[in-house]
């Protein structure tokens, strides 16, 4: 299986290798705060049941609405990595993010 490059407009992020991208996801992931990262994965397995595409933008929607908090929105690419490994979710097509602080393409993903 290929390994896709993570998107990123940052040039440091472009050049980091595989095991480098995945360390700094994991401790990403583990930086996030617990009760976060529980509503985070609560989200992604209602969207993910509706077998209709989303991307991170509409998980984001559904978690600012929420009391909860993390210090890094980055934290969420774990959290969709996670479903995606064990099975839960996987890529779709790209699309334009609708957050104004990012504008590059992101992957819709699907239920499975």
């Amino acid at each position: 299986m290929a390994i896709q490059k993570p998107l990123a407009s940052d040039t440091a992020m472009e050049e980091m290798t595989f095991p480098e991208f995945e360390a700094l996801m994991n401790a990403t992931y583990a930086a996030a705060n617990w009760d976060w990262k529980k509503t985070a994965e609560a989200v992604v397995t209602k969207l993910a049941a509706e077998k209709v595409p989303f991307t991170t933008d509409d998980v984001w929607q559904v978690l600012d609405a929420l009391p909860v908090e993390t210090k890094t929105r980055s934290a969420i690419g774990p959290v969709m990595r996670k479903f995606e490994r064990e099975g839960f979710i996987r890529k779709g097509a790209l699309r334009r993010s609708r957050r104004a602080c990012n504008h590059r393409d992101k992957y819709e993903w699907i239920g499975v």
